[in-house]
């Protein structure tokens, strides 16, 4: 009959207390694993995004280099190569640069440019 001097106290506040801590646990666990989750998907999207960006400019180099044989032919005094245009700075990227140079964002690719001289090898 000590209980009954504690009327006004909720007597499922220890259960509700109960079941609201297991499901804070439940949640931030789930949260946690969706953070990693969350992880996992941003670095497979940059490693989707680095082999695009490879594959862009391997392509580009071997296009340029068959340009510039066609052109050759076309052409036996001149000489010929395409270029990648950037918006970043405006310069054009010789496919012959190395791969550290050349190593960039294709969002900044704006174009592809030809330069060709007719007369001089």
């Amino acid at each position: 009959n000590a209980l009954k001097k504690y009327q006004h106290v909720n007597k499922k506040a220890f259960e509700q207390y109960n079941s609201f801590t297991s499901q804070q646990d439940q949640l931030l666990k789930r949260r946690t694993e969706l953070d990693a989750s969350q992880r996992s998907i941003k670095e497979l999207i940059e490693h989707l995004d680095e082999r695009k960006d490879e594959a862009i400019e391997r392509t580009f180099k071997q296009v340029s280099k068959e340009f510039a044989t066609i052109f050759e032919k076309l052409v036996p005094a001149g000489h010929g190569r395409l270029v990648i245009q950037r918006r970043t700075d405006k310069r054009q990227v010789d496919p012959e640069e190395s791969d550290d140079v050349q190593r960039g964002n294709v969002e900044n690719y704006t174009g592809v440019g030809i330069s060709v001289s007719f007369n001089s090898k």
